[in-house]
């Protein structure tokens, strides 16, 4: 729980309806690319890519499916402690 909410703040500061990146393409608490959040690994993907509670679920279970460090690179090396 410590990690993902560092991992949130670093990501968003805890605003679901943040925008970023260049070209505004990563979005919500944990900055999913839109393509990435409707894949089929999430079964969230149907949720509004800004509902938080959907985007914490997911990406508790993308961590727990190992995907954590390719996708949030540095920022989850440093919110889990794994730097």
């Amino acid at each position: 729980a410590t990690g993902l909410y560092r991992l949130m703040m670093i990501e968003s500061g805890g605003n679901s309806s943040v925008i970023g990146g260049d070209g505004d393409q990563f979005c919500g608490l944990f900055q999913y690319y839109p393509a990435t959040w409707e894949a089929s690994w999430n079964p969230w993907r149907k949720e509004s890519i800004f509902n938080g509670a959907a985007q914490i679920k997911a990406t508790a279970l993308a961590i727990k499916m190992g995907k954590g460090p390719a996708w949030w690179g540095p920022c989850y090396e440093w919110a889990f402690g794994t730097d």
